[in-house]
């Protein structure tokens, strides 16, 4: 991971989260969540992942389009390294208060996708 940030144009590697959100809960629940699925080095490949999950759902009957089913969120984000630290940048990304996802979650997922 250290590596992939470290070559990155500027020290700064974008990073594309994926956040899963359950309607039912949003609808009926305690409020609306967008919680942590996965993380991407690439934009088309956390789109292909977000397609996969939402054709799975609606083929189980989970259609995404209805108050009851599920959504995904799409969130860019930035590792930057600075002084051989890798953080998380997120300043400048369009997150909503709904979302929670942490340094770990990002980091732990992209070392497993790239290993």
């Amino acid at each position: 991971m250290y590596e992939a940030v470290r070559t990155a144009r500027g020290g700064r590697l974008p990073v594309y989260v994926v956040l899963y959100e359950d309607r039912y809960e949003t609808t009926f629940g305690d409020g609306e969540f967008h919680y942590f699925e996965a993380a991407f080095l690439d934009r088309p490949a956390a789109e292909a992942f977000v397609a996969a999950q939402l054709d799975a759902a609606a083929r189980s009957g989970n259609k995404p389009d209805e108050r009851t089913g599920i959504a995904y969120h799409l969130r860019e984000v930035h590792l930057l390294l600075s002084d051989d630290v890798v953080t998380l940048a997120t300043a400048a990304a369009d997150l909503s208060p709904c979302d929670h996802f942490t340094h770990e979650q990002v980091c732990d997922d992209l070392a497993a996708r790239l290993e």
